[in-house]
């Protein structure tokens, strides 16, 4: 399967977001509160990128 143009816009643009929040993690790594919120986005982003199983359509 290949990739249109726009697709790989689109992953370019998402590993950049990725890569900004990698940054502030480690910036804010010993704030507790700072570094769980940004593990709880970077984790939200994995599950948005899953590719879903189920094709059922509601």
């Amino acid at each position: 399967m290949a990739a249109s143009r726009q697709d790989l816009v689109e992953a370019v643009h998402i590993a950049g977001i990725v890569a900004l929040i990698n940054q502030k993690f480690l910036v804010h790594c010993e704030d507790h509160e700072k570094s769980e919120l940004l593990t709880e986005i970077l984790n939200d982003i994995k599950l948005y990128l899953e590719p879903t199983t189920n094709n059922e359509v509601h």
